[in-house]
């Protein structure tokens, strides 16, 4: 018998959400299927529900979703979540590695990508962009993203402060 997967979408974007829950109810993605429309609502239900993956929208206006993300961690620790957003930014991508999400994904590649970060997640996978995947260094002290190559040479810092983002 297979793993029942309780999934959480969470995204101010109908649309999208609903096309998501679609796919993945037509993918067999997942047996138990839940939606929010904010971050705050998505706390209620994670405290609420097993939930085993949270596919969370960062680009909702006015939101936190980040440290949404962050307490979800941490009050759910066998949680997986993946985020998704419009465009790869590096500040985006360190957070979720600090967090410790299984995947950040493009919106332009959740067609092709959606089920595979899902069947990845839940078996403890990760799925990030092939832009920074050659990026992520894992270390004892956790997951980094590395600078990109500066004139044609790999810069060896790694980019761990985060000082400029939101704790």
């Amino acid at each position: 018998m297979q793993q029942e997967i309780s999934v959480l979408l969470v995204g101010n974007h109908a649309l999208l959400i609903d096309s998501l829950a679609a796919r993945l109810m037509s993918e067999a993605c997942c047996s138990v299927l839940l939606t929010a429309r904010t971050p705050t609502s998505a706390l209620t239900v994670v405290y609420e529900h097993e939930v085993n993956i949270v596919l969370m929208d960062i680009d909702m206006a006015e939101t936190d979703c980040l440290n949404t993300a962050a307490e979800i961690r941490i009050s759910r620790p066998r949680t997986s979540i993946i985020l998704i957003g419009a465009m790869i930014e590096d500040q985006y991508v360190m957070q979720a590695l600090r967090l410790g999400a299984m995947g950040f994904l493009l919106k332009s590649d959740l067609s092709r990508k959606l089920v595979p970060a899902f069947r990845e997640a839940a078996v403890g996978g990760a799925l990030f962009p092939e832009e920074v995947q050659s990026r992520i260094i894992i270390g004892s002290d956790g997951a980094h993203l590395r600078q990109p190559c500066v004139e044609g040479r790999q810069n060896p810092r790694l980019l761990t402060e985060f000082d400029h983002l939101t704790n």
